[in-house]
């Protein structure tokens, strides 16, 4: 989880990640929006790459806000939550950016 006192996310149109999944791939990772007191927005790494999280490499993931129905709000929290409900191989997240409009 990250943390934020507010970011006004109607100045951003998508956010960008690079997700490698270590030796084995293909976790289950949900990405998870929220203002405090609510889900903003959640899509699964998976889903946003079109297929599985590789293993071995470094796999660039782009997501436009507006697939996940945001056009406006404040985010304070940001989440990566396992989405199997079971233990998941390592899987290692890096330069997690928001673009402006």
């Amino acid at each position: 989880m990250f943390h934020h006192s507010g970011l006004d996310l109607s100045l951003y149109q998508s956010m960008e990640l690079w997700v490698h999944g270590g030796s084995a791939g293909g976790q289950a990772v949900r990405l998870v929006l929220h203002d405090g007191s609510q889900a903003l927005g959640s899509i699964r790494l998976d889903t946003a790459l079109g297929g599985p999280i590789a293993a071995g490499s470094w796999q660039k993931v782009s997501i436009p806000l507006s697939s996940l129905g945001i056009s406006s709000g404040t985010l304070q929290d940001l989440y990566f939550q396992d989405d199997s409900g079971a233990d998941q191989p390592v899987v290692f997240l890096d330069d997690i950016s928001l673009i402006p409009r």
